[in-house]
């Protein structure tokens, strides 16, 4: 997996053994005992129903495994407490689709316990309405379903404490989905390292399927698609719970071939503590925040390894990357070399305390249509970074907020559309290191405003200018030009101080609106044009600024003046002719 090789690659699939279950180990085998369920419907602890005479013990490995029609076994509050914890359970078999097995848990005495690990595979289904399953080891879903509802519903994997798979939704072809409406799923371990893995497994062509809708989740990494062509999804829809999803990392198409991972939020708070890396080795990766808030305590890896690519979608809610000290609390966009990152805004919120680069040493995409990207934080140190590797940035719409915006040489485009603000509060400011040559790739037709984070920011830095081509309106075009810049947010005492990255025979920047400030808000010891025509307020005159440059008018010429330059253009063409 490259330099992202992490956990995925250490979770461990378990599969069931002809004649013992998978999860145990020769001489765990030779300590349980076999005990089936010979079929039809009836209550767990019938004791006729079971292939030993006897109902459950603690020493038994259980199969729920006759296909020969559909049944449910049933888990009451009458069931026999002592019948509850086992030494495992099989659920079904793969290939089966004409007849169910179901085992079902309604309002079941607690706990109930299976230390050695559940397997549910394509013919079973797992059913858990107000009761509470505890699975000590593991839970494989083989192409199976698990469905889970009320608020009383609660399944509890612990997983190992070496780091080995809690939860795995697998199935070649066939998706293995869990469906949970209600209660609480928790899968983790003392080490916060137990797996749940969807639409990854054994082998390759994986499928998974995660639905959560009022379900309370506390996972520790979720890792979907890791294996070659496997496909993951989950969706978290639990906007009717107060309570706070607890998911320590998610790790999508982290793969070392081909695979796809997928997941959706649209409701609910999720908290994450663990870094989340999108897209690697080939693989894709893509979240899509529709509505929910999602806080985390560290960082977020878009292009986590070679050849991936990842993404992040945000339609709606809250993204917010906290730094809790060090390189945390920051998006990463395309952080890989030979890996893609895309961030894509059409709504909602995404706010980095510590930074957002887009373009780190992979290639990065920044598409924002609504909405608002911070990086800020109260220190007035937040930056957004774009093109350290290669980078291309398109703002149509909505607002960006940085403390510092940098623009590196490797920065192939750059846009902000009309609609597009950018909001800049620090000291220094936005500094623009793109070659002059590449001043074509470059349109800011949107807003650039300068507003102060505090009343200690006296002056703030634009490093951003092209050349003086004079008071003519060619000087808008492919030249580093401004749609409009915002001074409003400062007061008598501020200043926005210009310069230009790299030296050229003739320096200058051209604004199309400019707020009135800027005849003593401005320091600068070259040219700034205004598009007279918008800023009447400036009255069509030049102001001498503080450093030695000028403020001045582009203007459109008077229809008579335009008549005199026509005359004296055929003049000439005839004095030419002459000669």
């Amino acid at each position: 997996m490259g330099r992202r090789a992490r956990g995925p690659s250490r979770v461990r699939a378990w599969a069931v053994g002809a004649g013992c279950w998978g999860l145990l180990t020769a001489s765990l085998c030779a300590q349980s005992t076999t005990n089936l369920w010979l079929g039809g419907s009836a209550a767990w602890d019938t004791a006729a129903k079971w292939s030993l005479g006897v109902a459950p013990s603690a020493t038994d490995a259980l199969w729920i495994t006759n296909t020969a029609s559909s049944y449910t076994v049933s888990l009451g509050a009458g069931t026999d407490p002592s019948t509850l914890t086992n030494r495992g359970l099989v659920l079904g078999l793969v290939g089966v689709t004409a007849t169910t097995q179901t085992l079902s848990l309604v309002s079941a005495p607690a706990p109930v316990a299976q230390n050695l690990g559940v397997q549910v595979n394509q013919s079973g289904l797992l059913s858990i309405q107000d009761s509470t399953l505890t699975i000590s080891s593991n839970l494989t879903l083989n192409r199976g379903r698990v469905e889970m509802s009320g608020s009383g519903a609660k399944l509890e994997i612990v997983g190992t404490p070496f780091g080995y798979n809690a939860l795995v939704l697998r199935g070649e072809t066939v998706s293995a989905r869990m469906t949970l409406s209600g209660g609480a799923l928790v899968a983790t371990n003392a080490t916060g390292n137990a797996w749940t893995q969807i639409g990854s497994g054994l082998g390759n062509r994986d499928r998974g399927m995660l639905l959560v809708s009022n379900t309370l989740l506390h996972l520790d990494q979720v890792a979907l698609a890791v294996y070659a062509d496997d496909v993951g999804f989950m969706s978290i829809q639990n906007a009717g719970l107060a309570e706070t999803n607890r998911i320590r990392g998610f790790h999508l198409g982290v793969g070392t071939t081909p695979a796809t991972g997928g997941v959706e939020m649209v409701g609910g708070t999720i908290f994450s503590s663990d870094p989340s890396y999108l897209g690697g080795n080939v693989s894709y990766g893509v979240i899509t925040n529709r509505g929910a808030t999602w806080i985390v305590h560290n960082n977020i890896d878009l292009g986590s390894s070679a050849s991936g690519f990842g993404e992040l979608v945000v339609q709606g809610g809250t993204n917010s990357l906290v730094n809790t000290g060090g390189n945390t609390g920051r998006l990463l966009v395309g952080s890989f070399n030979e890996a893609t990152g895309a961030l894509k805004v059409v709504g909602g919120w995404i706010v980095s305390d510590n930074a957002i680069r887009i373009g780190v040493n992979g290639v990065g995409f920044y598409e924002q249509s609504g909405g608002m990207v911070a990086a800020t934080n109260a220190s007035a140190t937040g930056v957004v970074r774009v093109g350290d590797g290669a980078a291309s940035y398109t703002q149509s719409g909505g607002k960006l907020v940085a403390d510092t915006l940098t623009l590196f040489t490797n920065t192939s485009a750059f846009s902000v559309g009309s609609l597009g603000t950018v909001e800049v509060r620090g000291a220094a400011g936005v500094t623009n290191a793109v070659l002059a040559a590449n001043a074509g790739a470059f349109a800011f037709d949107g807003a650039l405003k300068f507003a102060p984070a505090s009343a200690s920011v006296l002056t703030q830095s634009l490093l951003w200018a092209g050349l003086d081509l004079g008071a003519a309106f060619s000087g808008f075009s492919n030249n580093f030009a401004i749609g409009a810049l915002d001074l409003s947010g400062f007061s008598s005492s501020n200043r926005l101080v210009l310069g230009a990255f790299a030296s050229q025979s003739s320096t200058a920047l051209y604004v199309r609106t400019i707020s009135a400030l800027a005849t003593n808000a401005l320091i600068s010891d070259f040219t700034v044009y205004y598009d007279s025509a918008l800023n009447p307020d400036l009255a069509q005159q030049t102001y001498s600024l503080n450093g030695g440059g000028f403020l001045a008018p582009v203007a459109i010429p008077e229809p008579g003046s335009l008549v005199l330059l026509a005359l004296g253009a055929i003049a000439l063409r005839r004095r030419r002719r002459s000669s």
